[in-house]
């Protein structure tokens, strides 16, 4: 019997996402760090991810960055995604963003860290602000014109806090 490509691409991503997290010097102002595997090593058009984090400093101002584990077969130089902000005891959006993810070069050679087919990029977004400390509700979505996009493994959302000066 044959292994399922996309189980098995899946299991060297996570093994690769593992290496990399224990092989790389933490920075203490990282406040969350979470990663969403795609059913089907593909990203469906309305399917949105969550995210839950606890923002515990409504002085100092966050940074994210989308970072997104891929294959050969995506068809793309770019994803582009959006994001929103929202405390969890409200429906209040308190910030949204677009980002456009560069996963490869003019030339076509993928960007970020690779092993074999399989690709880990990081891409930094602005910064903002809490109104409030608790939990929040993170909503990524992509934008893409083609409704279903192959070769995504995970998308994850790293948050940093910047404190102020």
């Amino acid at each position: 019997m044959k292994p399922n490509r996309c189980r098995v691409t899946l299991l060297v991503a996570l093994l690769m996402g593992m290496i990399l997290l224990s092989s790389s010097c933490l920075s203490p102002e990282k406040q969350y760090h979470s990663y969403r595997s795609m059913p089907s090593c593909q990203w469906v058009w309305g399917d949105t991810l969550l995210f839950v984090p606890s923002l515990n400093d409504s002085l100092s101002r966050y940074r994210y960055s989308v970072e997104v584990r891929h294959d050969n077969s995506y068809p793309y130089r770019q994803l582009t995604v959006a994001l929103s902000v929202a405390h969890q005891d409200d429906s209040i959006v308190c910030y949204a963003d677009t980002l456009s993810c560069l996963l490869s070069n003019a030339r076509g050679v993928w960007q970020g860290q690779g092993w074999g087919n399989l690709f880990v990029s990081s891409h930094p977004g602005r910064t903002f602000t809490i109104p409030r400390s608790g939990t929040y509700l993170l909503r990524l979505s992509h934008l893409m014109q083609r409704d279903t996009l192959p070769g995504i493994f995970n998308v994850g959302i790293k948050l940093e806090r910047i404190t102020p000066q």
